[in-house]
């Protein structure tokens, strides 16, 4: 069906994942290509924002420092609910198991695979 994945509910590739930018509907299910561009934005405008490097030149004081801080977390939060509510779908569940195979062990990973352990504990417990 897909080049990559023998079935959008599968968990893991039909065979090796090449290292590229984006894929086709041809060779991943639109789930994996919508939710990798969903761990993308949450890379870029929260994660990175949050735990990257804190940029010591942001002029305006404390203040205006908490108040962007606070915002960015906001925009996390925010964020990370859109992924968890996402991946209460199976077929965007096992997207997103298949794309955190591909991650080298890092702080970033298991920040992903806390959330998703998050919606996994939230289905038994409904």
């Amino acid at each position: 069906m897909y080049k990559y994945v023998n079935d959008k509910f599968d968990c893991e590739y039909s065979q090796p994942l090449p290292t590229q930018d984006s894929y086709t509907e041809e060779e991943l299910p639109i789930e994996e290509i919508e939710v990798r561009e969903m761990v993308e934005a949450w890379y870029q405008s929260g994660y990175m924002r949050v735990f990257g490097a804190n940029d010591e030149s942001t002029s305006g004081g404390k203040m205006a420092q908490s108040l962007r801080t606070r915002q960015t977390e906001e925009r996390l939060t925010k964020l990370e609910t859109t992924l968890t509510h996402v991946l209460k779908h199976r077929s965007y569940q096992a997207a997103f198991q298949r794309l955190l195979t591909t991650l080298e062990p890092s702080p970033v990973k298991e920040r992903l695979n806390y959330l998703l352990s998050k919606v996994k504990k939230q289905a038994i417990r409904h």
